[in-house]
């Protein structure tokens, strides 16, 4: 706990590039067998501990200040996969089936599925604080 939510060190720089090394290397490792459990365990390994690593090896005093739509993370994590169904869907009913469109669907997607969640959080959070509290984790 000290190492994570502690203030940056050379310690801290040392235990995250520990974790990418051992994410690195679990990412490599054979496990006995050939199930997809076990495959898919190796990569969830990887997924946690290099993304872990890469944040402690950053010092947060030369990171800026969180801007509005940034803090809106968690609320985007839990309503991006509704949005982006939504958004796939109404572009597959009313736009026509050439290929150009669905890729720039495809590519402007992430962006739309921000933009909205992040209309739709300070709308709840202006009308509705205690719900937004709730659906943001209390951030």
């Amino acid at each position: 706990k000290a190492v994570v939510e502690g203030v940056w060190t050379r310690k801290r720089l040392l235990v995250g590039i520990a974790l990418m090394i051992a994410g690195c290397i679990s990412l490599g490792t054979d496990l006995p067998g050939s199930s997809l459990g076990e495959a898919a365990s190796v990569t969830v390994v990887y997924r946690l501990l290099v993304p872990v690593g890469l944040w402690l090896t950053v010092p947060e005093e030369r990171l800026f200040e969180a801007r509005d739509f940034m803090k809106n993370n968690f609320f985007l994590y839990a309503v991006h996969f509704a949005l982006v169904r939504l958004i796939n869907k109404t572009g597959a009913l009313l736009l026509p089936p050439v290929p150009v469109l669905a890729f720039l669907l495809f590519f402007f997607m992430p962006l739309f599925a921000v933009v909205l969640s992040w209309l739709a959080g300070g709308l709840i959070r202006r009308l509705m604080p205690a719900v937004w509290r709730l659906l943001n984790g209390g951030r």
